[in-house]
């Protein structure tokens, strides 16, 4: 069983996961449609771009979005279960936990155990992550593994650290 998983993840970091060059000073260069572009600005002697403002901006901001505490205690109260249950699956302490929920923002390890511990699809995890500011990378071995998990519907913290501890990546929650 845990050779097919591995085979299959073997698969699957070789079609995601591709490293890839940071392009210093690449800017984009042409607006996007229905945006105002504004005048050139000079970033430093080399490079330059075009800022680019999109026409409704303000309406984008308008906007009232959920925050990260906000979506993880709905997220958290749809599973019916207790707190304790939970940051307890995550790998969290209660003092950690009493921190996140006065609105402290966790680390980026800290948000990918929740998703486990509150064994979100990849679209909910995507979404709990970006409003705590962070992302999945496929430019991370790491992030790539995590959402694989999350994939596979492999929720439980000590199986997904067996699996990054296979590809000498660093655990989460140690």
């Amino acid at each position: 069983m845990k050779e097919e998983l591995y085979l299959e993840l073997d698969s699957y970091l070789h079609r995601v996961w591709r490293p890839r060059k940071a392009a210093a000073g690449s800017y984009m260069k042409e607006p996007l449609p229905g945006s105002h572009r504004k005048e050139s600005v000079s970033v430093d002697a080399e490079y330059s771009y075009n800022a680019v403002i999109p026409a409704d901006l303000d309406k984008l901001l308008k906007q009232r979005q959920e925050s990260f505490r906000e979506l993880l205690f709905r997220l958290m109260d749809e599973t019916g279960e207790s707190d304790a249950e939970i940051y307890r699956r995550a790998g969290l302490d209660r003092r950690y936990f009493a921190k996140i929920r006065g609105g402290s923002i966790p680390l980026k390890d800290t948000v990918m155990a929740l998703c486990l511990a509150l064994k979100l699809d990849e679209d909910r995890a995507t979404d709990l992550m970006t409003r705590a500011g962070y992302a999945f990378s496929d430019a991370s071995r790491r992030d790539v593994i995590v959402r694989f998990c999350l994939e596979h519907e492999i929720y439980d913290l000590m199986d997904v650290n067996e699996v990054l501890d296979h590809y000498s990546e660093r655990l989460l929650r140690e």
